[in-house]
């Protein structure tokens, strides 16, 4: 694209729109959202990305998200994949909690728990890993920390009350089960 007068690169800026199938109002709305979202991507300065979605933090459904146990994602070893689905299980009832925006104490002690547990779990974790010789046991250390740090940054976002729910979605369904 030499004889361009803007650039002798062609680039490609996308808008991606991303919904639940009960929150679209029709199709045109969802090709309306990736429409903004290209508009945005070109005034950011073209050749990039961007993303629309529905606003999770209006959902009111407290069954709308919920986690759900992959038998093929079996690590093959009976007490993690058991921790595992324990883990799982307490991070449903807390999106559940968040979603219908039960704010007190005993929701500030799910959270702490899932940290705990989760810190547990690692624990016992590295330790089959380093018992059995698991060639990536030192990348799980480190992958373990880091979701440590994550999970406690979440808590205190939640503490100085400006944790989204876009946030602990990300942090227990992406970071906690899809990367570890």
């Amino acid at each position: 694209h030499k004889n361009s007068p803007i650039s002798k690169f062609v680039t490609v800026s996308l808008g991606v729109s991303t919904a639940y199938k009960n929150t679209i109002i029709s199709g045109e709305h969802l090709i309306g959202m990736s429409d903004v979202a290209l508009y945005n991507a070109k005034e950011e300065g073209r050749n990039r990305t961007r993303t629309a979605s529905i606003n999770l933090n209006q959902i009111e459904d407290p069954d709308f998200l919920e986690l759900k146990w992959n038998s093929l994602l079996e690590s093959g070893n009976k007490i993690i994949d058991n921790e595992h689905k324990e883990l799982m299980n307490s991070c449903n009832k807390l999106i559940k909690e968040f979603i219908k925006n039960q704010q007190d104490s005993s929701y500030l002690n799910l959270i702490d728990s899932i940290i705990k547990n989760t810190e547990a779990h690692f624990l016992l974790e590295e330790k089959i890993f380093s018992d059995t010789n698991f060639p990536l046991a030192e990348y799980h250390k480190v992958l373990h920390k880091d979701l440590i740090l994550k999970g406690k940054k979440i808590v205190e976002k939640y503490q100085n009350g400006n944790l989204s729910l876009q946030e602990l979605i990300t942090f227990v369904a992406y970071d906690l089960f899809s990367e570890h």
